[in-house]
């Protein structure tokens, strides 16, 4: 196995908020190994939620997410913060090895390890299996697995879930003649889904190709079944603008709206309810800076 390396950051979420160019100058100053190497040009995406209590004007943002890319937009690290609290809440290291996605590994805010997710590939460059393991009496232990299974033209056909060795998930998929995807059977044990046994998605595509409408059909336990409709709106660059969520009655529950830089990049995402008052609103914002990598061990041990 490869080396990878990993450095443990305490941050003042104070300061963070004030200033999130202060986070970047501490991050250099712990990452800078050693500190007269020639700095990298990173990219760091920030996500602010902000608060609308009249569901109408926002009245001030905070940072909730922060994702810190290589200049060839290869995503390495991401800290999280708590909405209510505004300290962080976890962040993630990304590790890869031969240009794919190796794991991903999770620690809360006192450093402590919460999860690994580990991918693993066939020839092909498709994901076989995502497999979590979680800190167990002080060992990593396998807790989750998903293992995929493909159909010739590598479209995936099966995924199955199992949670401490016993299967809790069947998803089967269905293609067109063009490969797109039209169709989802989902049957799940009630006890790790909320109660829903089963569940059938069917994906409905436009003269163009675009994806125009999903149906969800879903069986609960103790609810009987449920119908909803999702209908996409597209840009005029063909950019997801617009998606509106409705009952088996057809009556309007929600409404998700996005909005995007020139550059094609999401500046803005909205949750909408039926009465019009704006639920969830998010922002994002895109900078620059000049600061080494470092370098992160991965906790990893195959």
């Amino acid at each position: 196995m490869g080396r990878y390396y990993r450095v443990k950051i305490r941050l003042d979420i104070g300061l963070i908020l004030r200033n999130p160019i202060r986070l970047f100058m501490i991050i250099f100053h712990f990452a800078a190994i050693p500190a007269m190497q020639a700095a990298d040009t990173l990219k760091i995406q920030l996500t602010y939620l902000h608060y609308i209590p009249d569901g109408k004007h926002t009245q001030g943002h905070i940072t909730i997410n922060q994702k810190f890319f290589t200049p060839d937009d290869t995503l390495f690290r991401e800290i999280n913060y708590d909405s209510i609290t505004k300290q962080i809440s976890n962040y993630i290291f990304y590790f890869y090895r031969d240009h794919r996605l190796f794991t991903e590994e999770c620690y809360n805010a006192h450093d402590s390890l919460l999860y690994i997710h580990h991918f693993e590939y066939n020839p092909e460059g498709n994901v076989l299996a995502v497999s979590t393991f979680e800190m167990k009496n002080n060992m990593l232990t396998l807790t989750r697995k998903e293992s995929n299974l493909y159909k010739p033209g590598n479209r995936l056909a099966q995924k199955i879930t199992r949670q401490n060795g016993k299967k809790i998930q069947k998803i089967g998929y269905a293609y067109n003649e063009s490969g797109q995807l039209i169709g989802e059977s989902r049957k799940n044990k009630p006890a790790f889904f909320d109660g829903i046994r089963s569940e059938s998605h069917t994906y409905l595509y436009g003269p163009d190709g675009k994806l125009e409408q999903l149906v969800i059909i879903t069986k609960s336990s103790d609810q009987g079944t449920s119908i909803r409709k999702e209908d996409y709106g597209y840009n005029e660059k063909g950019l997801l603008s617009e998606i509106k969520i409705s009952n088996e009655k057809d009556e309007l529950i929600l409404t998700r709206s996005f909005q995007y830089l020139d550059s094609g990049s999401k500046s803005l995402y909205q949750e909408t309810g039926s009465d019009g008052l704006i639920m969830h609103l998010l922002q994002y914002d895109y900078k620059k800076h000049y600061m080494n990598k470092g370098i992160q061990v991965s906790s990893f041990n195959k």
